[in-house]
């Protein structure tokens, strides 16, 4: 029998720092003896199995033999040919940062490897694996090359590292070493922060006509994040200027010189700077358009009325002189008159503003009617001459009225007339219905107070209807009054007739040609107004810094037929489709008060009282929003017709039935919400 302890002479495996397992050869002898004692060998291998293994042995990489403590690859390796080993990657470096490096060792046998380090950690890479600290391989390798990453340690002061490397060619091949030297930089601790300027707005723009005044100084709020700073302001271009140095928060006031500047855009800036701020200068830029100077305005001539109308009962009294107001737009001029017609004369001339008087003599005309006409003249006027037509009707007879009811009582529905015009419209005519107490009383109407003004019939019988209309033309925007009469017998009812003109830029500001308050109370008292008070708005914004309210007041002890209100103008011409008012939450919210009064291009009047509006209630404390939905007939009475345009729109405090006080702000007028600008 063969000795099998002689079969133990052969190493089952080779294992070394590459990790490449090598199986022992044996003859078929050995095989043979191994099959006989097979269970004597099972017993050696599971001793074998429990012996302690040596940890330099193993086929995944082992750390300790880097060089760092003197042991490397050689202590489980042969001693053959060194081969050569590189350590290549960054040789300064910052505190902390991570950094990547490689190590090549030469040789054609499979490889392994061991870096280590003083100091730092490591992150492996593909074919290796961090082992106590170290980065060792996980493999043999073939390629011979490692690439893995080293994070420096973080130091207050500048240091050095050194990266130990020890790799072998093969199992049996030799031990190559290599050492790096990095040198560890403090990372300086960064600067201490410093604030921002900020400027609101962030750019500026003026405007101006050459040969006018110079635009408003404009202003700029400037701040800073954190802690206050100081600063100084400095601007670019001959005809802008800028002062407001100090400290934040502060504000710069931009100013502009456009004289002697020819038409065109002219671009500047205000430079804000500190010493103290991370972002100086902060530069904020400033434009400034200059336009041509317009061209002479052309100077036209109005006549109010436009034409006019006399009638005459042959046999009877010559009708009553009737007055034309003479007026021109771009100034003042000087007119003539003459007339056309042997039964008209005319008598006038002079400046404008003026009147020319008219009177008929139909003495001995035979029934009929009659054309004539006034001609206005004046040689700086584009619409010179201007006629005014005239028409005289003469009738034969007329059957005599029938005579007044002794006692009797007229009765006069509406008992007062609001007319609202915008611009250069017209307003719209309209009725009054004269009932009695007794049937066919006889009655008169006249108007008094104003040229604006004419009634249509002078004379008629109950029942009847007599037609008020307006002449806005040539009016200045502003509120008149005139009493219109209608008498019978001892019976007589004055009625107020007021007409509220709105032109746009009135005054010059700019919300004027937006709304425009009024007021009117015929007995003289100081009951009712109608005006903007500041920081009584719905909230503030950007286009209304004051935070201005509309404030409408009509108190129960004025007169029944006062009303305060304004004219929202800019609505002409085109469909309603929105409308609503913001409404403080104390305020009267009745029938008529506050309402809209909404003409349409149809000669419909359309009112719409908050009490039947749909409210909601806003963010802003104390306020709700009343809206109206203009096909709606419950809430806008009556309804609007879809396509149907706008003449004028008003907002009015009329008949009262709370406290006659309300506060409004942000009017919406198809989208747009209107306040004081």
């Amino acid at each position: 029998m063969e000795n099998p302890i002689k079969y133990l002479s052969a190493p089952l495996f080779a294992v070394g720092c590459n990790g490449i397992p090598t199986p022992s050869r044996l003859s078929k002898k050995q095989s043979r003896a191994k099959s006989r004692f097979q269970l004597f060998l099972g017993l050696i291998a599971l001793a074998i199995i429990y012996l302690p293994h040596s940890a330099n042995a193993t086929g995944n990489g082992i750390a300790g033999y880097s060089g760092k403590s003197v042991s490397t690859c050689t202590k489980c390796h042969s001693t053959g040919a060194n081969p050569t080993v590189t350590l290549s990657g960054p040789t300064s470096v910052t505190s902390g940062s991570t950094n990547t490096y490689t190590l090549t060792v030469g040789g054609t046998g499979n490889s392994g490897m061991d870096v280590a380090s003083g100091a730092g950690t490591f992150t492996a890479g593909t074919g290796s694996k961090v082992l106590n600290g170290e980065v060792v391989h996980s493999s043999p390798s073939s390629s011979h090359s490692w690439t893995f990453t080293w994070t420096a340690p973080t130091v207050t002061g500048n240091t050095s590292a050194i990266l130990y490397g020890a790799a072998i060619n093969s199992f049996n091949g030799g031990t190559g070493t290599a050492t790096l030297t990095a040198t560890v930089m403090a990372t300086a601790p960064p600067p201490p922060a410093h604030p921002n300027l900020t400027a609101s707005p962030s750019s500026l723009a003026f405007s101006s006509t050459m040969g006018g005044a110079s635009p408003t100084a404009k202003t700029i709020s400037v701040g800073s994040s954190g802690s206050a700073i100081s600063y100084t302001v400095a601007s670019s271009g001959s005809w802008l200027s800028a002062t407001g140095s100090g400290n934040t928060p502060g504000s710069v006031s931009v100013s502009v010189n456009p004289a002697s500047l020819a038409a065109g855009t002219y671009n500047g800036s205000v430079s804000i700077s500190s010493s103290g701020a991370a972002n100086s200068p902060l530069t904020v830029p400033v434009t400034l358009t200059v336009a041509a100077a317009p061209p002479p305005t052309t100077a036209n001539l109005t006549a109010t009325p436009a034409s006019l109308a006399f009638s005459y009962t042959a046999g009877g009294a010559s009708p009553a002189g009737k007055t034309i107001s003479v007026g021109s737009s771009g100034g003042a001029l000087t007119y003539t008159v003459a007339s056309t017609g042997t039964w008209l004369s005319a008598s006038g001339g002079g400046s404008t503003p003026g009147n020319v008087n008219l009177s008929v003599n139909p003495a001995n005309m035979a029934a009929g009617t009659y054309n004539g006409s006034v001609t206005l003249s004046a040689s700086g006027a584009s619409n010179s001459p201007l006629m005014v037509p005239v028409t005289l009707t003469v009738t034969s007879t007329t059957p005599p009225p029938p005579p007044p009811t002794t006692g009797g009582t007229l009765s006069v529905s509406p008992t007062r007339l609001v007319f609202y015009a915008e611009g250069t419209d017209t307003p719209s005519p309209q009725n009054l219905s004269v009932t009695g107490s007794s049937a066919a009383m006889s009655f008169t109407a006249e108007a008094f107070g104003g040229s604006w003004i004419s009634v249509t019939p002078s004379a008629s019988t109950t029942p009847g209807k007599v037609s008020v209309s307006a002449y806005s033309t040539g009016l200045p925007a502003g509120t008149y009054s005139c009493v219109v009469q209608i008498k019978s017998g001892s019976s007589a009812r004055n009625l107020e007739v007021v007409l509220v003109v709105g032109r746009s830029g009135w005054g010059g500001e700019r919300n004027d040609s937006v709304v425009r308050p009024f007021s009117f109370e015929p007995s003289g008292s100081d009951t009712t107004s109608a005006s903007w008070r500041r920081g009584a708005g719905a909230m503030r914004t950007s286009t209304d810094p004051a935070n201005q309210g509309l404030v409408l007041v009509k108190n129960r002890l004025g007169s029944r037929t006062a009303i305060a209100g304004v004219v929202v103008t800019g609505a002409a011409g085109s469909p309603l489709s929105q409308l609503s008012f913001d409404l403080r939450t104390d305020s009267e919210c009745s029938a008529q008060a506050p309402q809209f009064v909404v003409i349409t291009n149809d000669n419909v009047v359309h009112s719409a009282g908050c009490a039947s509006g749909r409210a909601r209630a806003l963010t802003a404390t104390g306020w709700k929003r009343v809206s109206f939905n203009p096909g709606d007939g419950s809430q806008i009475t009556p309804a609007v017709k879809p396509g149907t345009t706008v003449k004028t729109i008003a907002l009015v405090m009329d008949k009262i039935a709370g406290n006659g006080y309300a506060v409004l702000d942000n009017i919406n007028l198809n989208g747009t919400f209107i306040g004081k600008q």
